[in-house]
């Protein structure tokens, strides 16, 4: 849930400086002109509206990775994301589809990153119930990729930590 939650608060700084850029589009101007000898007051207001700014609506992944320690070599725990369709100009976000899947680690259990994460042998266990996917995410690694497809954009909280776990870089 906190990921979700992280996510979205992500999803309105994106839009709230969108809607920041779109609302400079209309530009005020007021100017007013005096001609001294016939004492003439001209004093006009103009409105510029520029053409409205289309944005394309484009595909964004959001996700999050878990893991058993902060260095490479350690074993993703878990791998969430949310697949969606990120329309600009409505403010629209439609949820395309969702992953979110739980693995062992192929090294022992490092508790200091379990402390942080939750991510216990009996958690993991429990949310492997009945799935029927490989226990290693190396071994499950391109499930992931399959899942975010030809999607150029990328979003999570440390993009910059999550991606060096990932065997295939992902575009910045």
């Amino acid at each position: 849930m906190f990921k979700i939650v992280v996510i979205f608060i992500l999803i309105w700084i994106v839009f709230s400086k969108l809607n920041n850029k779109k609302n400079n589009n209309k530009v005020e101007k007021s100017y007013s002109y005096k001609e001294h000898e016939t004492n003439v007051n001209l004093e006009k207001e103009e409105k510029i509206d520029k053409k409205k700014e289309e944005f394309p609506k484009i595909e964004v992944v959001f996700f999050d990775t878990e893991t058993n320690g902060l260095k490479t070599n350690n074993s993703v725990l878990s791998i969430s994301a949310i697949k969606t369709l990120v329309d600009f100009n409505n403010k629209t976000i439609d949820i395309l589809d969702k992953y979110e899947r739980f693995y062992f680690p192929e090294e022992p259990y490092n508790y200091d990153a379990i402390s942080v994460n939750g991510l216990t042998k009996e958690y993991v266990t429990k949310k492997r119930n009945g799935v029927d996917y490989p226990v290693y995410f190396n071994k499950d690694q391109m499930a992931f990729f399959q899942f975010c497809g030809e999607i150029k954009h990328f979003i999570a909280h440390n993009i910059e930590f999550d991606r060096k776990f990932l065997n295939r870089n992902l575009p910045k």
